[in-house]
């Protein structure tokens, strides 16, 4: 028998990584789905084109009041007497026919190329997000045991639920909003450039300004979104713990001890959502604001003497309506920041699992049916993260077809010991043998294949009983 002490140990955390690069490894996962991608651009694009048409075609109107002007000046215009012809009619009665037929098209074409775009943008988003839960969950059951030492199970389950989901809300939502908005407003700046440059360049010269409140408020977002993700974690834990210790809890009249720790959690949780919508709601009015001095900027030069001389009402119309349209794409641009933030930063902690080396699998022995002889030589051993030894200068001789107990208090670590065995841990001095080999020299699902151990700790699978007995290989 041996008899060994009981030590604390630390746990580990894990490093992040900068914006570029969380960027470059979520298009990795979008590359292997190019055509639907480039289906979604085609699609939103025919949505910006369509809100710049719909502009335009005020200019066809109006200008067809007006023998003075130039009737095919405009887009819609030149392309409607350019297909079909006019003669016997006047311009306003072909505008009669025209103007509502185009209204109809331009509007139909839009729509088709909005759901083009959010259908085949969502089923890449939709992909990335399985392959994303799939490949976490995939690494959860490689990664070593000092993972699992570092994180409780209401962290680990939440990055795979809660920060899944946040990748979601940045990938689905605000990915097809910034594809989306963005075409539009690039659709819309170069409709504006192409009827009056001069005009258009006063309306972008705000574009900088609301860049920095944007970055500004970014960075708040991401700080409030990795402590929601903390706290969500919390909340999940202490939620397992009372629902798998519901018996211990009432035995012990612990309700009230349990009760304080999951409000104080929720506490936090809220907290940090509504700083977060504190930020959120103070960015959209400010960056609103901003686009209203910019338009308002923009009619007092548009009506000035020199700026007229070069348009005629329909043109005049067609820019204000056009100008008036960029407000929303460019709003609804800022306030997917949030989604943004909390999608980065939930695959920032993502990415980091799942750059996270696997158990160490060095070994190239096979053995079928090992004789069962252990030595256990000179080990010491220390958890990962703590220099101080739970285990010193352990030595034992088990031969095969043998019993032996490993008697101590809780805590002085005879599971590590076993733990051991089963290579959940390397020691940091000395070696372990099973039939005179190096426990190192053996492929590692052989080795725990020799082995059966059962805990105090109980772990039963929701499925049939027949299943629970007979899992694994």
């Amino acid at each position: 028998m041996a008899r060994f002490d009981a030590l604390p140990y630390n746990r580990p955390g894990h490093s992040g990584m900068n914006d570029w690069q969380i960027y470059r490894r979520l298009l990795r996962y979008v590359f292997p789905h190019w055509l639907m991608f480039s289906l979604s651009l085609v699609g939103y694009g025919i949505y910006a084109m369509g809100n710049v048409l719909l502009a335009d075609l005020l200019q066809f109107l109006l200008d067809s009041l007006d023998d003075s002007v130039d009737v095919t000046s405009g887009i819609v215009s030149s392309v409607v007497y350019t297909l079909f012809d006019t003669e016997g009619l006047s311009r306003v009665e072909f505008a009669r026919i025209a103007v509502p037929t185009a209204m109809v098209v331009l509007a139909s074409t839009r729509a088709s190329g909005f759901f083009m775009g959010n259908y085949c943008m969502s089923y890449v988003a939709r992909v990335l997000i399985h392959t994303l839960r799939c490949e976490l969950f995939d690494k959860m059951l490689v990664a070593p045991s000092s993972y699992y030492d570092a994180h409780n199970q209401g962290a680990l389950i939440s990055k795979i639920t809660f920060n899944v989901e946040q990748v979601t809300g940045a990938v689905t939502k605000a990915l097809k909003t910034v594809v989306r908005e963005g075409l539009t407003v690039i659709a819309l700046a170069s409709y504006l450039l192409y009827l009056n440059w001069r005009l258009c360049l006063v309306f972008l010269a705000v574009i900088p300004v609301i860049a920095l409140v944007v970055s500004y408020v970014g960075r708040h977002f991401r700080r409030y979104s990795r402590r929601i993700q903390s706290s969500m974690g919390n909340v999940t834990q202490v939620s397992g713990e009372s629902v798998s210790g519901y018996k211990e809890i009432r035995l012990f009249g612990g309700q009230l001890q349990q009760k304080e720790r999951f409000r104080s959690a929720s506490q936090y949780n809220r907290l940090q959502n509504l700083k977060l919508a504190f930020v959120d709601g103070l960015s959209t009015p400010v960056i609103q604001t901003l686009l209203a001095f910019a338009l308002a900027t923009l009619v007092w030069f548009a009506l000035s003497p020199d700026i007229l001389e070069g348009f005629t009402a329909g043109s005049l119309v067609a820019f204000l309506t056009a100008a008036t349209q960029l407000g929303k794409p460019i709003r609804q641009l800022s306030e997917v920041q949030s989604d943004i933030q909390r999608g980065l930063a939930a695959a920032e902690d993502i990415f980091a699992q799942l750059d996270l080396d696997e158990e160490i699998d060095l070994g190239q022995l096979s053995v079928q049916h090992a004789r069962g002889d252990i030595s256990i030589k000179g080990v010491s051993f220390a958890y990962p993260g703590n220099d101080r030894l739970v285990l010193n200068d352990v030595s034992l001789e088990i031969p095969a077809g043998t019993t032996v107990a490993l008697v101590g208090r809780s805590g002085s670590r005879k599971t590590t010991l076993v733990q051991l065995l089963a290579r959940f841990y390397q020691p940091a001095t000395g070696s372990i043998l099973l039939d005179g080999v190096p426990l190192d020299d053996y492929r590692l699902a052989d080795l725990r294949a020799q082995l059966a151990m059962v805990s105090q700790n109980v772990a039963l699978f929701h499925d049939t009983v027949y299943n629970n007995i007979a899992y694994g290989s």
